[in-house]
């Protein structure tokens, strides 16, 4: 465009404001993404969604790990770790070789910068009192060990001897049931997801077929987040993590020879999650599981996260999230 057309061109301030809007609202907001509302004041929320099935890939849902943690520098490494595609990742490695040394207090500072487990799925939201405008909606939903722990104890539920319990697929659109989610303020101001269950009464979502099957079309690939174009480098990663560290380049190296002879160091507990036998039983559907990291092959990708604005305040501390709570061992 020449210098006369843009002096010709007059803008709309309103329309200029609504698009400045829209890319900061983007960078840190995905709307595809549900999540349930919490009274500030009395730290509860409550919804009932259905867990759904892609119709885009074979994955019921998808485990992911990322870190956050503050360094001694003062800054925040909040990143996505490579451990989920089954590749090497520095901040892993690095753990792995601290936690090595055997030293108590090395092994604390392991703990502050341990990796955290989330699920990601796809949901039909049912009933939302404090956001209705979501309900008969189709979104993806991110959730912790606790709530993926009912998920497994409904499909494998525990005998007891007294009392006979059906297990329930809770992806089935057709025998499955809706899913009670109640949020409670627990210990420490930790939101607490315990009362939460699966409804008794089992069978279709809706009996419209055609009513079912638009909304099973509505669902979304959640190959996207196991994308290797959607984490940053090993070697980015490296240079960041060792930036808020303030790791100079002759100090605490990261030693893949270390890393190998450390294999039967304690990893997170989420690492011995059984995924596959659940996904037996989920008639076919599959995850993807995280791979022994090897110091070989790195990704060359490097793609920024578009991190929603809750999730940030949640990674500094500002917003607290269940499995914070869960006291996992070591996640490297």
């Amino acid at each position: 465009m020449s210098f006369k057309e843009i002096f010709k061109q007059k803008y709309n301030s309103e329309d200029l404001l609504q698009q400045f809007k829209s890319q900061t609202q983007n960078k840190y907001f995905d709307e595809r993404f549900w999540k349930p509302a919490i009274d500030p004041k009395t730290g509860q929320g409550g919804a009932v969604i259905r867990f759904l099935p892609s119709s885009k890939c074979e994955e019921a849902f998808v485990k992911i790990y990322e870190f956050s943690f503050q360094g001694p520098t003062g800054r925040w490494y909040i990143q996505k770790c490579l451990n989920t595609i089954g590749l090497p990742d520095p901040v892993s490695e690095y753990n792995s070789e601290q936690w090595a040394t055997g030293d108590e207090t090395l092994q604390n500072e392991v703990r502050k910068r341990k990796r955290k487990t989330s699920y990601i799925t796809n949901i039909y939201v049912v009933r939302d009192p404090a956001q209705p405008e979501n309900e008969g909606k189709v979104f993806l939903f991110k959730f912790g060990k606790k709530i993926f722990n009912k998920l497994e104890q409904a499909l494998n539920p525990p005998n007891d001897g007294i009392e006979e319990i059906q297990p329930l697929d809770p992806f089935d659109l057709f025998e499955g049931a809706n899913f009670i989610l109640r949020i409670k303020k627990g210990d420490g101001g930790f939101p607490n997801y315990d009362e939460s269950r699966f409804d008794n009464k089992r069978g279709p979502l809706f009996d419209d077929e055609e009513k079912l099957e638009k909304i099973y079309n509505s669902t979304y690939d959640l190959r996207e987040f196991l994308d290797p174009k959607t984490f940053k480098s090993y070697d980015e990663l490296k240079q960041l993590f060792r930036s808020v560290m303030g790791l100079d380049s002759s100090s605490s190296k990261v030693s893949s020879e270390i890393v190998r002879q450390v294999v039967s160091v304690p990893e997170d507990e989420d690492d011995e999650d059984d995924i596959k036998s659940v996904l037996e039983k989920l008639k076919g559907k599959r995850t993807t599981t995280v791979k022994k990291s090897s110091a070989s092959s790195k990704p060359s990708v490097q793609i920024d996260d578009d991190d929603d604005i809750d999730e940030l305040l949640k990674k500094v501390g500002k917003i607290k999230d269940d499995d914070e709570e869960l006291g996992d061992d070591v996640p490297f």
